[in-house]
């Protein structure tokens, strides 16, 4: 079996391939990108009215804009569509943990009360 090679921080390869999510990797992943959006800039302009104009150039005018908000709401319902069971299963633990901290409180009120 083949070794894996170590994740190097503070790097993009850290961030993007190994999965690190350390400050290191995460800075330099962000500057990554805000380096990649200058040099895409640079090149040409964004084209208005597209969901890439709004989210790579960070355009926002009233037609990138609008295109944004369009596309999330498609894409929200699309998620929750496809993800439906297990984000009621999330919802379900969640529910189910505030169930049992409360109780947990309850029981630790009537005994300091008795």
């Amino acid at each position: 079996m083949a070794s894996r090679k170590p994740v190097t921080h503070g790097t993009y390869s850290g961030y993007a391939h190994y999965g690190c999510r350390c400050e290191n990797c995460k800075s330099a992943f962000r500057e990554y990108v805000r380096q990649a959006r200058r040099r895409r800039s640079e090149k040409e302009p964004p084209r208005h009215g597209t969901v890439s104009g709004y989210t790579n150039y960070l355009c926002r005018c009233e037609l990138c804009a609008n295109a944004w908000r369009e596309r999330s709401r498609e894409y929200g319902a699309m998620y929750r569509q496809r993800h439906r069971e297990r984000l009621r299963e999330y919802s379900r633990q969640y529910r189910k943990k505030l169930r049992e901290q409360r109780l947990a409180e309850e029981a630790a009120r009537r005994k300091g009360c008795a």
